[in-house]
């Protein structure tokens, strides 16, 4: 596989637990609500506001564009026994 095709595809993959695909700017609401709990923020990026998660977000499917890294969202899926949600993560 070529640079070219593996940008230019989109990677997913999925089980019964969680989807792993591209990241795309209509994520950004989904991370947002997310972004601002302080429990969370000590495993990723600590946003303040956000401008500042959109700035991100730029550079992130900027990057992708110039081929320099490939940005992902991992979501979790609905437990299938209880309903619950298990959260989402870049």
């Amino acid at each position: 596989m070529t640079l070219e095709t593996f940008f230019s595809s989109d990677l997913i993959l999925e089980n019964d637990t969680v989807l792993l695909r591209p990241l795309t700017m209509d994520d950004l609401y989904s991370i947002e609500t997310i972004s601002y709990n302080k429990a969370l923020g000590e495993f990723g990026a600590r946003v303040k506001n956000r401008n500042y998660l959109i700035d991100h977000f730029n550079f992130f499917l900027s990057a992708k564009g110039a081929k320099e890294l490939y940005p992902l969202i991992i979501i979790g899926k609905k437990d299938n026994v209880n309903g619950r949600s298990s959260g989402e993560s870049i």
